[in-house]
């Protein structure tokens, strides 16, 4: 079974500033979810979202937006749903 793993790129501390808090993982050290993911399935893909926190879908919006891009482009990749008719017309073909 194919499976995303979403992680912030950088563990923060958990007594930083807030500011800080809100971009960086302060719940988990990133480095063994990396780690460790494969131990889930041998269809693991693992993205680290630059700036996100623990929830990457709660982080601020710039890593919140790059975290449903990145889920967006794996269904599709995943479901086999590219929407070649978006590539050509962006490319100018078709």
């Amino acid at each position: 079974m194919p499976n995303l793993i979403l992680c912030s790129d950088h563990t923060v501390r958990e007594k930083a500033d807030p500011a800080t808090l809100h971009r960086g993982d302060a719940v988990l050290d990133v480095t063994h979810i990396t780690r460790w993911a494969g131990c889930i399935g041998n269809r693991s893909t693992v993205i680290a979202v630059a700036d996100a926190k623990h929830d990457v879908f709660l982080s601020l919006p710039q890593p919140r937006q790059m975290a449903y891009r990145r889920l967006d482009l794996w269904l599709d990749d995943y479901l086999g749903t590219h929407n070649d008719t978006d590539a050509s017309a962006s490319s100018g073909k078709g």
